[in-house]
């Protein structure tokens, strides 16, 4: 049994001839692995500057956590009662 590719054409004038301008555009366009290594590496980038900035923070307050068993609320309130008992003898160092 042979399948036939599914239809390019969308049923409406209009939105064929923008989809033909559009492709025709820019022929120059990347595909293939020139268009994956763009992504891979826009995904490395914001993974890096995602974890740069937040592994300072859970470094920050995870010995909160471990030494106080009272902390609920927001990081913000978690930050305030770290630097309140950052130099109390309970601070695990």
């Amino acid at each position: 049994m042979a399948t036939s590719p599914p239809p390019t054409a969308t049923g409406s004038s209009k939105v064929d001839a923008a989809k033909a301008k559009l492709a025709a555009a820019d022929p120059t366009a990347p595909t293939g692995l020139a268009l994956y290594s763009r992504f891979a590496f826009a995904g490395a980038v914001c993974c890096s500057v995602t974890h740069g900035a937040l592994t300072p923070v859970d470094v920050y307050v995870m010995p909160l956590s471990m030494a106080r068993d009272d902390v609920n609320g927001s990081l913000a309130h978690a930050l305030r009662q770290l630097t309140d008992i950052e130099n109390d003898d309970r601070m695990p160092s």
